[in-house]
């Protein structure tokens, strides 16, 4: 454990957070302060600042006398995410194109051929999954400090989504053939219609995930 203030506060920042995340505190649950600062054998202090940062992230509600809720994710929610995937990374694609290393896009495509993108979240190494790792890839080489921090928290919110319907076996929508599609056009070094085709990638997605959670809602 951290033992300067900053380092412990991140520290507990951190830890809480990933766990929201990563769907260890499921959306809908309740966290408690009293727990947290037993479990992590700290104060109150570095516990209470890392809830109100996250509650500025919008990940959780606190209720004072009542404790914290892990806000729920709504239709509304999910339009809103995509809606920012679909406007912003046809964008990334374009300027992380000619930036991005052809061997490392062709070791995307094999793992791809060899069926690694069925792995599912949060296996015993805690990796995400080849599909979110080909994203995240891109993102990380656009060149643009400000979209890739952007990009990331969108892509932790995208995370908290796909793990939540995964344990409720909502998301089945397979990209495989569109994923294979956007490597070959990046090595190909078309972007422009890399760019498209993860547009309708997104949409797609954006489309079967609300189909799917509208199911769940209804019973």
């Amino acid at each position: 454990m951290p033992n300067k203030k900053g380092d412990l506060k991140n520290y507990v920042y951190q830890i809480i957070r990933d766990r929201i995340i990563n769907c260890t505190y499921e959306p809908g649950s309740m966290i408690f302060e009293q727990s947290l600062t037993a479990e992590l054998k700290v104060s109150r202090t570095p516990v209470r600042e890392a809830l109100n940062r996250i509650e500025q992230e919008g990940f959780i509600r606190i209720m004072p006398k009542k404790g914290v809720m892990v806000k729920e994710i709504t239709v509304g929610d999910v339009g809103q995410l995509f809606q920012a995937r679909e406007e912003v990374e046809p964008i990334v694609v374009r300027l992380a194109g000619p930036y991005l290393d052809k061997e490392k896009m062709r070791e995307f495509r094999k793992r791809y051929e060899n069926n690694e993108h069925t792995t599912m979240w949060m296996t015993a190494d805690k990796n995400p999954p080849l599909d979110t790792r080909l994203h995240l890839y891109i993102i990380d080489n656009c060149h643009n400090t400000f979209l890739k921090e952007f990009m990331h928290k969108i892509f932790d919110r995208n995370t908290q989504l796909m793990i939540f319907s995964h344990h409720r076996e909502l998301n089945i929508y397979n990209a495989f053939d569109e994923h294979l599609q956007i490597i070959d056009l990046i090595l190909e070094e078309k972007y422009e219609q890399a760019s498209q085709v993860i547009k309708n990638h997104v949409i797609h997605n954006r489309d079967a995930m609300i189909a799917h959670l509208l199911r769940y809602q209804q019973g």
